[in-house]
Formats: C-alpha cells, sequence, structure tokens
C-alpha cells in the first residue's frame, strides 16, 4: 500500500534522490521540495507555514556537520511540528545523542539507510501522536470556555465572613456530586483540599501575579481530587456581601501541563544516561509524585515470569507497605496490576477509580482486596518494549493523594512507554557499540602483541637459521628460493658478488653414482608434491674448488594449519668427509676381519687339537682352561662374523639363497642343540610336525640360534623357554620366550638399533655386542617378515627374593624394572618365491 507524504530536503541533489528512491522502495509517494541551505530555506519559506511532512538532512551542510547542531536548533525554531531526520555521513555515537537533543526525530548512518522508511514511519507516528495530544488540549480548553460562556460553568455563593456555601448553580451539584440541599450544607474548607493559610499564600500569589482567579484543589462527594482555577469577585445581596466564584476544573489542563513538563523532564534524564537499570530508575523516580503516588517497574524474565525491578516511593509509609505485600504475595502473569493484560498484548490498562463497584468495572475480587490492602485509589499500567516484543510494564498508582486517572493520563503513560522504550533501545545499541568497540580495541591489541610475537619469533628462527651449521633452503610455492643462509652458500660455493638464487637455479645435480638428479627428483621439487624424506643423496660441484661435493638432504613441505603445502624447506649437510671416513672404517673393517678371521681360526684348530692330546693322556685338569679359551675364541669368531654381516647390511651387499625347506624341523634341531649347551634352561617346542617355508635356511637358522642363544643368556637363573611355531594370517610365526631379567621400557624403543644393548646387563654381567638383534631384524626384513618384542606379560608366582634384591639394585641404578621375561617373535610369508 503506497503512502502519500511530502518531503522537504536539506541536502545535495544526488543524496536527496537517493533518499527518495529509498523512500518509494519503501512503500511512498513522494511530493518533495529540495533546498541546498536552511538559509535559503529561510529566505524562500515564511516560518511556521510549511505542509511538508517530513523533513530530511544531511550532515554536509553547514551548522549540520557536528555537535551542536545550530542549524537543526534554528530549524525547530522555524518548523517546530514538522519531524526531522539527520542522516550522517560521519555517523558517531556522540553525535546521535547531541542531534537527539538539538530536535532530530531520527538520526541515521548513510551507509546503513535500509530502516529508513521505518524509521520515518515511527517519525510521523510519533509526531500524529503529539498533535492529537495537542488538539485535546485546545479542545478542553475551548470546552472550558464555552460552558462558562453559556453559564453552565460551577459558580458558587459563599460568606466570605465564615466561608460556608450559600448557594450552588446545578453544574456545582454535578461537579461537587452532591444534591443542592447537601452542598448549601458544607463550608468551603469542606471542599478546598488546602489549609487557611494555604488559602492566604495562594491569595497573595495571585494578586503578586496581577491575576485575577486562584488555583485550588477541591474535593468531591467520592473524595475525588480536581484541580480548579476559581475566579472570585464580591457581590452585595439582600445586604449580605458575599462572594460570588466561578469554578473551572482545570485537573486534565494541569494533567496536560504536568505532562508536558515531565516529559520535557524526562526527555533530558534519558538523553543522559545509556545504561539500562539507570533508564528504568530514573523513570520511576521522575513519575513520583507529580504522575503518582507510587511507581513500580516489572520486567519480564527468560523463563516468562515477571519480576519486580523499581519500587519509587517517596512516602516511607509507602514503600514499607507495598515492599511488605509484595514479599507475601509474588508477582505472576495473572496477578494484579495489568500485567497479564500487557502479556497478552494490551498496551495499557486504567483503573480509574476504587470503589465498591470496582469488580463491575474490571476488577476481580483478589484484585480489588490487593488495592484495598495497599491504599491505592487508582492505577494505570502500560507495556514497554521493542519491535512489538514485550519486555516489561509501568504501573503508576495514585492512593494517599486522592487523585485518580483519566483517558488523558492514558496518552502520556503510552508516550512515557515510547520514550522508555527507544531509551531502552539506545542503550541496547550503545552497549553494543562500546562492546564492539572493546572487542576491537581488544583485538587490535592481540594483534599487536601476535604481530611482535611473531616478530620476535621470526628474528629467533631468523638467528637459528644462520647459526645452523648444515645448508638451509627455503622456497615458496611456485619453487622460488626465498630463503637460504650462510652455510647454504657455502656448500654451493658461491662468491659475495654471486646472486644465490640464480646460482642455485643453475646448480647441477647428481646422484652418487653419477646420474644426473631430474629436476622433478630434487628435494625442493618432492617437498612441493608432499614428500618427506630424512636422507636423501646427492652430488653437487663446488662453485669455487670445482670438486664434487657429497651431501645428505633432509626435506619436508611446509604445511598452513589447514594442512594445505605453502612452500618447502631443506637442510643439507656436506657429508664429503663423512663418507671418506665412512669408507676407510669399512675398508679397515674388512681388511681387520679377514686378517683376524685367519689367525683365530687357527687358534681355534690348535685349541681343539691341544684339548684332544690332553684328554688322551689324561692330563684332565688343564682342559677346562683351554675350553674357555676355546669358547672366547668362539665369541671373537662370532664378534668378526656380525661385523661382516653388518657391513653387507648396510652396503646392501648381504646375499640369501632362497629354497623351500621345512621350518618346523629347523626350529627343533635348533633348539635341541642349544638345549646341549644349558643344564640350567628346558627348552619346550610346540611346533607342528612340518612346515614348509621359502628362505634362506642358514640365515634363519642364525636367527633362531640368536633368539634362543639371548634367551639362555638373559635368564641368568635357568628356567623354562617356550618355543612356539603357528600359521597366523599367511604367515609363519615363531615366538622365544623367556623368564629371564626382561628388557627396560626404556630401552625397547633402540632395541633393534646395530651396538644397543639394554641397560640392565651389566647387573648380571651377560656378555655381548649389541648386533644381534639388529642382524635378526635385517635378516627377517629380507625374507619381507619382520621381528618384533612383545608386550612384557604379568608374572604368574611371586618373584624369589633374589630376584627382589635384584630389582632394588636395579631402581637404584635408575633401571625400569619389566614384569616377566621377554618374548621375541619373528615372521615370514608361507608363499615366499624361490630364487
Amino acid at each position: 500500500m503506497t503512502t502519500s507524504l511530502k518531503v522537504l530536503t536539506l541536502a545535495p541533489e544526488e543524496q536527496s534522490a537517493h533518499w527518495l528512491n529509498l523512500l518509494e522502495q519503501a512503500g511512498f509517494a513522494i511530493e518533495v521540495s529540495r533546498y541546498d541551505s536552511l538559509e535559503i530555506l529561510s529566505r524562500s519559506v515564511p516560518a511556521q507555514t510549511s505542509t511538508w511532512q517530513l523533513v530530511l538532512l544531511s550532515d554536509t551542510l553547514p551548522g549540520l556537520s557536528g555537535p551542536p547542531f545550530p542549524a537543526l536548533k534554528t530549524y525547530q525554531s522555524l518548523f517546530p511540528h514538522t519531524p526531522a531526520i539527520l542522516i550522517a555521513e560521519r555517523p558517531t555515537l556522540l553525535a546521535a545523542v547531541a542531534a537527539i537533543k538539538a530536535g532530530a526525530n531520527g538520526y541515521l548512518a548513510a551507509n546503513d539507510l535500509a530502516t529508513l522508511g521505518e524509521t520515518v514511519r515511527e517519525a510521523l507516528a510519533e509526531a500524529a501522536r503529539l498533535e492529537a495530544v495537542a488538539n485535546s488540549h485546545r479542545q478542553e480548553n475551548a470546552h472550558y470556555r464555552q460552558m462558562f460562556e453559556n453559564n453552565s460553568a460551577v459558580k458558587l455563593l459563599i460568606n466570605p465572613a465564615t466561608g460556608a456555601v450559600v448557594d450552588a448553580n446545578e453544574a456545582a451539584c454535578r461537579f461537587y456530586g452532591y444534591d443542592r440541599a447537601d452542598l448549601v450544607k458544607l463550608n468551603i474548607n469542606n471542599i478546598n483540599t488546602l489549609s487557611p493559610e494555604e488559602v492566604k499564600a495562594e491569595m497573595a500569589k495571585a494578586e503578586s501575579e496581577q491575576r485575577l482567579y486562584f488555583e485550588f484543589r477541591h474535593r468531591d462527594s467520592a473524595g475525588a481530587i480536581h484541580d480548579v482555577e476559581v475566579r472570585s469577585s464580591p457581590l452585595n445581596i439582600d445586604g449580605k456581601r458575599l462572594l460570588y466564584s466561578v469554578v473551572h476544573d482545570i485537573t486534565e489542563r494541569k494533567q496536560m501541563e504536568k505532562a508536558q513538563g515531565f516529559m520535557m523532564t524526562l526527555g533530558h534524564l534519558l538523553n543522559s544516561t545509556f545504561k539500562y537499570d539507570t533508564i528504568l530508575n530514573e523513570v520511576a523516580w521522575a513519575s513520583v509524585p507529580s504522575l503518582a503516588d507510587v511507581c513500580l517497574i516489572f520486567l519480564l524474565q527468560p523463563d516468562n515470569t515477571v519480576k519486580l525491578q523499581v519500587l519509587a516511593a517517596p512516602d516511607r509509609a509507602d514503600k514499607a507497605r507495598f515492599t511488605e505485600w509484595l514479599a507475601q504475595h509474588p508477582i505472576s502473569r495473572e496477578t494484579v496490576f495489568g500485567i497479564a493484560g500487557a502479556l497478552n498484548g494490551h498496551a495499557h490498562r486504567l483503573v480509574k477509580q476504587v470503589n465498591p463497584g470496582s469488580v463491575a468495572e474490571g476488577l476481580s475480587e483478589a484484585e480489588l482486596d490487593c488495592y484495598r490492602a495497599l491504599g491505592i485509589n487508582s492505577s494505570l499500567a502500560v507495556s514497554f518494549g521493542s519491535r512489538n516484543e514485550f519486555e516489561g510494564i509501568i504501573v503508576f498508582v495514585y492512593g494517599a493523594s486522592g487523585r485518580a486517572y483519566s483517558e488523558v493520563d492514558v496518552l502520556l503513560a503510552e508516550g512515557v512507554s515510547r520514550r522508555v522504550t527507544q531509551a531502552l533501545t539506545n542503550a541496547r545499541h550503545y552497549e553494543e557499540a562500546r562492546q564492539a568497540a572493546a572487542a576491537e580495541m581488544a583485538t587490535r591489541q592481540e594483534l599487536e602483541n601476535l604481530a611482535r610475537l611473531l616478530a620476535q619469533q621470526a628474528d629467533e628462527l631468523g638467528a637459528i637459521i644462520e647459526a645452523i651449521p648444515d645448508g638451509i633452503f627455503i622456497c615458496d610455492l611456485s619453487g622460488e628460493l626465498t630463503r637460504l643462509n650462510p652455510r647454504a652458500i657455502d656448500i654451493l660455493g658461491l662468491n659475495d658478488a654471486d646472486d644465490p638464487v640464480a646460482s642455485y637455479k643453475q646448480l647441477k645435480v647428481f646422484y652418487p653414482d653419477g646420474r644426473p638428479v631430474p629436476r622433478e627428483e630434487r628435494p625442493l621439487v618432492q617437498a612441493l608434491r608432499g614428500v618427506t624424506n630424512t636422507d636423501f643423496r646427492e652430488m653437487i660441484n663446488h662453485g669455487i674448488t670445482g670438486q664434487a661435493v657429497q651431501v645428505r638432504v633432509s626435506f619436508a613441505p611446509i604445511r598452513a594449519s589447514s594442512g594445505e603445502i605453502r612452500g618447502g624447506v631443506a637442510i643439507v649437510s656436506d657429508v664429503t668427509e663423512l663418507q671418506r671416513l665412512e669408507k676407510q672404517k669399512d675398508e679397515f673393517l674388512t681388511i681387520a676381519s679377514h686378517e683376524l678371521k685367519t689367525p683365530i681360526t687357527s687358534i681355534k684348530g690348535l685349541t681343539q687339537l691341544a684339548i684332544r692330546r690332553l684328554k688322551k693322556a689324561g692330563i684332565t685338569n688343564e682342559v677346562s682352561t683351554l675350553q674357555s679359551v676355546e669358547k672366547q675364541v668362539d665369541r671373537m669368531i662370532e664378534l668378526i662374523s656380525d661385523m661382516l654381516d653388518t657391513r653387507r647390511i648396510q652396503h646392501g651387499r648381504l646375499e640369501l639363497q632362497f629354497r623351500p625347506f621345512d621350518l618346523a624341523a629347523l626350529v627343533r634341531e635348533t633348539s635341541q642343540a642349544l638345549q646341549a649347551t644349558t643344564s640350567n634352561h628346558t627348552i619346550n617346542v610346540v611346533a607342528p610336525i612340518e612346515l614348509t617355508v621359502t628362505g634362506d635356511s642358514h640365515r634363519l637358522e642364525q636367527v633362531l640360534n640368536n633368539l634362543l642363544t639371548n634367551a639362555i643368556k638373559y635368564s641368568p637363573k635357568g628356567g623354562p623357554i617356550e618355543v612356539k611355531l603357528a600359521v597366523e594370517e599367511g604367515m609363519a610365526v615363531v615366538s622365544v620366550r623367556d623368564h629371564g631379567i626382561g628388557i627396560p621400557e626404556q630401552d625397547r624403543p633402540n632395541l633393534f638399533q646395530p651396538f644397543h644393548r639394554a641397560s640392565n646387563v651389566s647387573l648380571y654381567e651377560v656378555a655381548g655386542f649389541g648386533l644381534g638383534l639388529y642382524l635378526c631384524g635385517e635378516i627377517m626384513k629380507a625374507h619381507q617378515g619382520r621381528l618384533w618384542l612383545e608386550e612384557a606379560q604379568a608374572l604368574e608366582e611371586p618373584p624369589d627374593p633374589a630376584e627382589v634384591i635384584w630389582a632394588e639394585q636395579a631402581a637404584n641404578s635408575g633401571v625400569t624394572v619389566p614384569e616377566s621375561g621377554s618374548t621375541f617373535c619373528i615372521s615370514l610369508p608361507l608363499n615366499l618365491p624361490p630364487d
């Protein structure tokens, strides 16, 4: 539905056109006048003669750019009845408050005009409501004046000496609620609520102000109080000097004047604060005693109940009476004061005057009991809330004063409701803006702190990169080199004048065997594909010496927190010298192994020959010594063999002969051979009759022999050793379990590394070199199988005292004591193809 609207815009033409377009979109049919300034408008249109319904002003015009908005005040003096909305190109909260105080009916930001239509409708509605109040005021004055002129005004004849009412007209009888016979029996002091001293003071005030009337407050037969204007003149009747008084009821006029004053005061109060609780408290206390003897404000709670928020009662007796009653009668939705009606969508509830007939007029028995208990003569309840949402209710109460509310007061109460709603909305907006500003400031501070932290971390990282003894290469997502440290420049062999990035691009890279490394296989290129490698070997030509440099490269992608690859990093170590030393070591081990093996083999043969001759000659006392020598020779041979095997494995030259054989028979034969070497252990074998697999039986025998030898060595107190062979998920699995000293928890991660031994072997003086498990693991990998240590098992029997003593020694040495022995397992495929 289209609404016709006459609009005046004080703004540049482009802004004006934009606003009018928005209003037309909001359903208005616009008739517009536009002026470039208030000065031009004042010269063109006489004051108080405009027919515009709305004025839109821009803060780009002189006098409107900021507080205190002098042009806005000038406009209000020229056209006070036309609502004005200020649209700000540079909106601020302080400017909004100042604009409202200067007389603007609305304040909007130019970059957020989505609510322009709604704001215009609210401004027009507010103007219409104020005009209705003003019209009502004018009509009432005309009505009173007509009654007076038509001799229908209240008239009394009073004896000035005694104050007795001598006569009264019908209008007076109706006004005071008495029959004429009863009214003439009264004294004026029975009607006038002022004391004789207050009457004299009012007469003196009227004389000093040179007015021909007095303002009193008269009480009618029902006890209701009326503000009256009394015009009196002396009159002689039958020789008696009387006072002729014409009484006009100005109660509603007084109420309107009081309402206007109250609304102005309320406006100043509400414009001075943006705190929710303060607003409600200011409204309640501003209402007493001018608009109420007691004012109560209730708020709707999240659970849809109501709670008393403010009780404003200047009289201590009233406050005590209301407080006690409310404590004994909790407020609910269905209780008194019109709360239920407000919750059901009724904007207000008026109880004009409590009397015996009030039940029939809408008060329940419970409400009537409440009103009488609290001494309430009249009440007016009005709800408030924003955007059609009920937030609470304001209850105005007249009690001891005897005053009563009328429909005129309803208009005032509704105006209060609108002002409160707007003030609360502004308070929420202010709080939201304050919180947003605080959050923005906190975010800015956090960003600054983060920036400082990042800068510090960048400096620390830069220092670390510069100090690292290895070369660091970093590239972005496109592969462009973005950073390299001094050590990287040294490894590349660049001069100070060289461009590192250009030199890096021209770098020729080779595998250790001399083959060129394709670009797609270069470390940083692989890193950008998501590849991570900690041991990539390549060769480069040193830029200064021209010599080949062998390097080891560790590279990985650089990822964002989301996992997205953002670049790559490579750490380059010059291992040329290390490789040379490794080669020398290998050559030494090879030569030493072969040179040692020949004489040791001769020593073993001569030792065995000597043992046989001593036994034949019957000289047995030296046999044990030679047998010890033979045992040590065997250990030396084993060490040499293990070292040679280790070298072969590390250089990928371990040769295996894969042939089908019976693994079950091999397990039994190896177990029987080692059973003959010990009398303190019992080797129990659980295996099928036959299990054919493909592998190097000699090397697998070496593995079984090592595991069983370890089980014997690391069970110094003897005991059973369980050997099991089974088929699990297509794999042949052999487990060897002992009940010895076990493997401490801290040693398990490095258990299969070369030359590593458990930390508890020294307590038992168990000999070994730390190569056996390493070799076993590599042999099983060559068979596409594996070697592992199972988790420790719980003790099945209490430990004996010697074990407890050892455990205490181990604890004092920082060794973790296992629960019971160790279980090593090997596995290999059943269907491994032969050579």
